[in-house]
């Protein structure tokens, strides 16, 4: 049943539709950055790669958030301990994430994919931002997660945070997350001289903890009118405004004896600007208020669909390559295509794995998630009058 935001709007505590959207339009935004590559045309009117993982950020941040205030609720009004609630969001964040991850890292590993059994260890420990972070290099086709690794660190320590932290404090943390984030880049880039640090889970703060504001304005006990406006205006005004600025300067920057620092000074402020937009629209697609055709296509059904099979969109995505490469190894079959047909291919390819992913192992787990609910059933829900 849906609650009534701080604004007066229809907030749904489950399933948002939309949001399923902006997931599907993040997960192909990446696609279009690896499949078709940097210096593609349509990569270099915008970083897409780079807005899809701040995307999944701000989403996360927001709905984890979500759920977690709903969660205090539960403990602040006696119907659950706080031990209860965290054992339940592990349970339900290790359910849905961990078995598709650790059988994607054993496939790959018997696959003996380049940088697979390498960086085996890390993964295993969902550590591969830091080991990034340590070489100040990628790590072929297992470097996109590095994104995995900040959302389960960002999992392991948020519901604690949430849970313990006292309401009227919990706007402090919030801002404070986002304040550390660019701090953090900022002493990386002074200490180091490079940009790898924004890859560890203190510089990603900003995009998290932004949807985590925007989660804490529109709780129906912690909710605040006012400032969910100021952060949503905000969040408008200088998110177009900062990308435009950014990629204007990377552009003109471009073949300059100053290219370099341009784009550590982007690299460094694009988070902070990328998650200040995306907390405006989730704010739109979550109180339902985005325009009429905007909802249309959010809500599609194959649109909602890509967005449900995301996770495993951006797990497997990166391997598709990989694997066409090694497939004359693998097979002495060799087919010849250009960029434009590899391309689709490769999306055509991923989206089919991860659908079967989803409907022959993913969802089958998902189910069992019916075992440990949040709430007790007896128990109705709260509501701000």
């Amino acid at each position: 049943m849906p609650e009534t935001s701080a604004r007066g709007e229809s907030r749904p505590q489950g399933h948002m539709p939309q949001l399923d959207g902006l997931r599907a339009f993040a997960a192909m935004a990446v696609l279009l950055f690896h499949f078709l590559g940097p210096k593609n045309v349509i990569n270099k009117i915008l970083p897409w790669g780079g807005l899809g993982v701040h995307l999944f950020f701000v989403l996360s941040g927001f709905l984890i958030t979500g759920i977690l205030l709903r969660c205090k609720v539960q403990v602040e009004s006696g119907n659950a301990t706080t031990g209860r609630e965290l054992r339940i969001f592990y349970l339900r964040r290790g359910l849905r994430i961990f078995p598709i991850y650790y059988l994607t890292l054993a496939v790959v590993w018997f696959a003996d994919l380049p940088f697979a059994r390498e960086t085996h260890g890390w993964n295993l420990c969902y550590g591969s931002n830091f080991l990034i972070a340590r070489n100040e290099a990628w790590i072929g086709s297992m470097s996109h997660f590095w994104s995995l690794s900040v959302e389960e660190q960002f999992y392991l320590i948020w519901p604690i945070t949430v849970l313990l932290t006292p309401r009227v404090h919990l706007e402090k943390i919030f801002v404070l997350a986002v304040i550390i984030a660019p701090i953090s880049r900022i002493v990386w880039l002074a200490l180091d001289g490079s940009p790898w640090g924004i890859v560890l889970p203190n510089a990603c703060l900003d995009t998290l903890g932004m949807g985590a504001l925007l989660a804490l304005y529109c709780d129906p006990k912690s909710g605040d009118a006012q400032k969910q406006a100021r952060l949503t205006q905000l969040g408008f005004w200088a998110g177009v405004l900062g990308l435009i600025t950014l990629q204007a300067v990377a552009i003109c920057g471009a073949g300059t004896r100053f290219v370099a620092e341009l784009e550590q000074s982007c690299t460094l402020l694009f988070s902070a600007v990328s998650g200040l937009l995306f907390v405006w629209i989730v704010d739109r697609c979550a109180a339902g208020k985005s325009a009429a055709w905007c909802r249309r296509i959010l809500c599609n059904p194959i649109i909602s669909y890509l967005g449900k099979i995301s996770y495993g969109i951006y797990l497997f995505h990166a391997f598709i390559p990989v694997a066409w490469k090694m497939l004359p190894q693998w097979t002495g079959v060799n087919i010849e295509l250009n960029s434009t047909q590899k391309s689709l291919i490769f999306i055509a390819l991923t989206i089919a794995l991860a659908s079967l992913s989803w409907h022959l192992y993913e969802c089958p787990i998902n189910r069992l998630k019916k075992y440990f609910e949040y709430e007790k059933k007896n128990v109705a829900p709260s509501r701000k009058v």
